[in-house]
């Protein structure tokens, strides 16, 4: 019985001395990869000279330079519309038409108008003034033939040689021609030809004014196209009834195009009319188009909250693919320098304000200050008395995190 309970012990301490090896293995072999992820990592880069470039990037929209919202220039009806939308049109073509038959009747009753003002001044400059002298001595000399005859009428009475009623008559007529000559003599006297023959030229341009008016008013019967461009849109349908200033039709010309977009203050500050930009569709990214900046905004705007500037990007070399409304992005570099010590930006540390490189020399690291200069997308310019082109740079990896803290 002794011998069976020695056993069991026995058996039961050898479990409990594996039990205690496996364990210490296992802590060992799970402590040590711990140990070593603590030990900051890196990979190592040759310090180059680079190209270096400083770049603005901006999102826009392609937009027609020329375009045309028409408006309803008279109230009316919408007769007719020769065109759809997307069609493609010529300047002064016809697009539509609005019931013009009051229009015509007054440029009709103008052109009359105007007929007979011109045919007055041509009599007039015929005549010169005769008429009137004309009139002047027929009405003197009535009068004085008047004025004898009633003479003689009177003596004729007196001799009983003719009746009351006939001396009555040449009175009569001496009152009548009296009359005409004075209102001739005044006519005559007051004319003056360089007045007179003012009115009348004054009487055609007023007549050549109102004929050009109601021109006016009938040509706005017919919308027309002012421009080269393709119909965008239509806002109205034939039988509608429309008022003036009431927007019709769109016109854009789609083989010029710009671009418009919006940048902040800070990206503002380094552009200038004038400056080169790259292109790139959303569509088709592996296309380069190019243009220039014609126009920035001198002040900005809020917008969101934030002070934004608009930007006009002039397209130099669009094709059949580039269209209005296609959504961009724009490249302008702002500053570029070649052959200079450049780096990736994650292999610049911070240390206390002070940007720094870890340079590995003979196996040992060396932090050496820098100053940045100018900054690409993926690399920064650095600037140090102590760097040399081939050195080692050390590029830690995020996890070092707490090692270096990233600016």
């Amino acid at each position: 019985m002794k011998k069976r309970r020695l056993k069991i012990k026995k058996r039961w301490i050898f479990l409990l001395i594996l039990g205690i090896a496996i364990g210490a293995f296992y802590a060992v072999k799970v402590k040590a990869p711990a140990q070593a992820a603590m030990a900051p990592q890196f990979t190592t880069i040759s310090l180059e000279k680079q190209t270096v470039q400083e770049k603005v990037l901006i999102s826009g929209l392609a937009v027609s330079e020329k375009e045309q919202m028409l408006q309803a220039g008279s109230n009316g009806e919408i007769q007719t519309i020769e065109v759809q939308a997307g069609d493609p049109v010529e300047k002064d073509q016809i697009l539509m038409k609005m019931e013009d038959s009051k229009a015509l009747a007054l440029v009709k009753q103008a052109e009359l108008n105007l007929q007979e003002a011109n045919e007055r001044l041509s009599n007039f400059d015929q005549d010169a003034g005769q008429t009137i002298r004309m009139n002047y001595e027929a009405a003197k000399l009535a009068f004085d033939r008047a004025s004898q005859n009633y003479d003689q009428q009177k003596q004729l009475l007196a001799l009983g040689s003719i009746s009351e009623q006939e001396a009555s008559q040449a009175k009569e007529a001496l009152t009548q021609t009296k009359t005409a000559y004075l209102n001739a003599k005044i006519q005559y006297d007051s004319f003056d030809y360089d007045q007179e023959r003012l009115k009348c030229v004054l009487a055609v341009e007023q007549a050549e004014s109102e004929l050009a008016d109601a021109k006016e008013e009938w040509s706005n019967a017919e919308v027309k196209s002012p421009i080269d461009g393709v119909v965008t849109n239509i806002d109205v349908k034939e039988g509608d009834q429309v008022q003036i200033g009431l927007n019709l039709i769109e016109v854009k010309d789609v083989n010029s195009l710009k671009v418009l977009a919006t940048i902040n203050e800070f990206d503002a500050a380094n552009l200038a009319e004038g400056d080169a930009v790259t292109i790139r569709r959303n569509a088709d990214p592996s296309k380069d188009y190019h243009g220039s900046i014609v126009y920035l905004s001198p002040a900005g705007v809020r917008l969101n909250g934030k002070t934004v500037f608009e930007v006009e990007v002039q397209v130099n070399d669009e094709d059949e693919y580039f269209k209005i409304n296609n959504s961009v992005q724009m490249e302008i570099i702002v500053n570029a320098k070649e052959a200079v010590l450049a780096v990736p930006f994650e292999a610049v540390g911070d240390q206390e304000g002070q940007k720094v490189l870890f340079v590995e020399r003979d196996g040992v690291e060396v932090v050496i200050p820098v100053e940045l200069g100018v900054r690409g997308d993926y690399n920064v310019e650095v600037i140090g008395q102590d760097l040399n082109e081939g050195d080692l740079v050390r590029v830690y990896v995020e996890d070092a995190g707490a090692f270096i803290e990233r600016w």
